[in-house]
């Protein structure tokens, strides 16, 4: 893919397109004097020190800035601390810009939406049935997650992804995970594709057919997609993840692949994409309809995500929303559309963006949900009266348990008479007792609540991952990992993959 400079037009032109620009943009100027701010300043206390990494943070209401402020640095090694100018890699909500950007060109006749994505891209196999585009930007194409083929392949930490790498690996597999249109699953790989059907249908480079279509008519200079990972972005935050006994390691974002993400952008610019999933200045009502309608399953069954975006509820308040990360980064961005309130929080520091944007948007809308909104704590107590479990009970709910749909494994398991929730090797939260089949999850930013169902069985049918607003998640006990030498011998080998360009060898080695 070419990688065009950002031009800058003849003074004469310059002043005719800046000029129309800005006569029909909103005015975004933030209030002299805001008495929200010591409550936006006490959610960031926490997360965000003067000599580490941080976020920066946007609430947006009717076509204005109501808050907009930076905390923490955006450069350690020179002190440059984060503003709302600053300009940060957002990670997954790109693919709303992805998609929207799609929309715009169907809505030119130069595609259809219901076209097989072969139309357009014939390098991707005949899997015996048509991948739509609209099936691709729903996640219901089937296209197996570049990540984990990626990972698989033999993909270290560091080595550059290009697009050509996952058109490649895409190029090379012979099965999809699904029907598409039979099941809803994340993928990644499918909005990766998306911006060669972009070029090849518009006749320019996806990076110069965005901002010609979409950032250049809202006022966004300051957002691009990087598709280069050399190139030199004024004002840009670094990267960030803690450091083992304190202090931080320098992350690099080593993609240069757009569509799943690749967008930089800063608080300011994203205003003006906020206020045009409002007004469909851009694209107008029927691009708005589009980028706002969920998808449908082949059975009927109506989905959440739309163009990009999650669409449910929240406390009694419509929702839509979209995080994201990469390499240190991490982002969230919300709005409650029947409010015209939305909040983006960027963040350089491996921090969790979601709690952070929600209790900022609980802020402004204060006795509009149903109930109760705001987030405890991370150190904060269980809920109820704490109970005393003995080694059986506790013993009782230990185990592997296996989500159901994207098979994440999850440890249960009790250390001197304390119950854990273990994700890996030193990644594990404890869980503290509200009954004997209700826990606690303590030390994580949101409320978390682990049930064992049914109540009082000798050995629990499913667990319940209830993280305070969001959809729960369910566990079933699976069988423990194989640990007996002459049953792991069996295993040893070498084995081949076409579809990775990998071969594995598995060898026993101290049991």
């Amino acid at each position: 893919m070419s990688k065009p400079p950002l031009s800058v037009p003849g003074r004469s032109a310059a002043c005719l397109f800046v000029c129309a620009v800005l006569s029909v943009l909103p005015a975004f100027a933030q209030p002299a004097a805001d008495p929200f701010a010591a409550k936006v300043d006490a959610v960031f206390s926490e997360v965000a020190k003067p000599d580490g990494p941080g976020c920066a943070v946007g609430v947006y209401r009717d076509g204005k800035i109501l808050y907009s402020k930076g905390y923490g640095m955006a450069v350690l090694e020179h002190g440059a601390p984060i503003t709302p100018k600053t300009v940060f890699y957002i990670g997954s909500i790109s693919k709303q810009l992805t998609a929207g950007t799609v929309a715009l060109l169907a809505q030119q006749g130069k595609i259809s939406l219901d076209d097989d994505i072969r139309k357009h891209l014939p390098e991707v196999p005949d899997f015996g049935t048509p991948i739509t585009i609209r099936q691709t930007i729903h996640h219901m194409s089937g296209l197996r997650e570049k990540w984990d083929l990626l990972s698989m392949a033999g993909h270290r930490s560091g080595d550059v992804v290009t697009q050509e790498d996952v058109l490649e690996m895409v190029r090379r597999q012979k099965e999809l995970n699904f029907k598409p249109g039979d099941e809803h699953l994340y993928s990644n790989t499918g909005y990766d594709l998306l911006p060669y059907v972009v070029e090849r249908a518009a006749g320019q480079p996806f990076r110069e057919y965005a901002r010609e279509s979409l950032f250049a008519p809202l006022g966004m200079a300051d957002t691009r997609y990087g598709d280069d990972r050399t190139e030199v972005m004024p004002r840009r935050a670094f990267a960030y993840s803690p450091k083992e006994g304190g202090g931080f390691v320098l992350n690099m974002e080593d993609v240069e692949t757009v569509g799943s993400g690749g967008i930089y952008t800063t608080i300011e610019d994203f205003a003006r994409w906020d206020e045009n999933l409002a007004t469909g200045r851009v694209g107008g009502p029927e691009w708005l309809r589009v980028m706002t309608t969920p998808g449908t399953l082949n059975d009927g069954t109506k989905l959440t995500y739309a163009f990009g975006l999650e669409i449910m509820e929240d406390l009694g308040l419509r929702q839509v929303w979209h995080n994201g990360g990469l390499a240190g980064y991490s982002t969230m961005y919300v709005r409650y559309p029947d409010e015209h309130l939305s909040v983006a929080v960027f963040c350089n520091g491996s921090l969790e963006p979601d709690p952070l944007a929600l209790r900022v948007a609980e802020v402004w809308l204060a006795g509009k949900f149903k109930e109760p909104a705001a987030a405890p704590a991370a150190s904060a107590a269980p809920a109820a009266a704490a109970v005393k479990l003995a080694g059986k009970d506790l013993a009782r709910v230990t185990g592997y348990y296996q989500s159901e749909g994207e098979g994440t494994v999850r440890r249960i398991l009790e250390k001197d008479g304390k119950l854990f929730y273990h994700r890996g090797p030193g990644n594990e939260a404890e869980l503290a007792p509200l009954s004997a089949d209700r826990f606690q999850m303590l030390g994580v930013p949101v409320k978390v609540e682990i049930r064992f169902e049914p109540a009082g069985a000798a050995k629990p049918e499913r667990m319940i991952f209830a993280a305070e607003r969001q959809e729960p998640s369910v566990f079933r006990p699976v069988a423990p990992p194989v640990t007996d030498p002459a049953a792991l011998g069996a295993y040893s080998g070498t084995y081949a993959s076409g579809e990775l360009a990998a071969t594995w060898t598995l060898a026993l080695r101290e049991g």
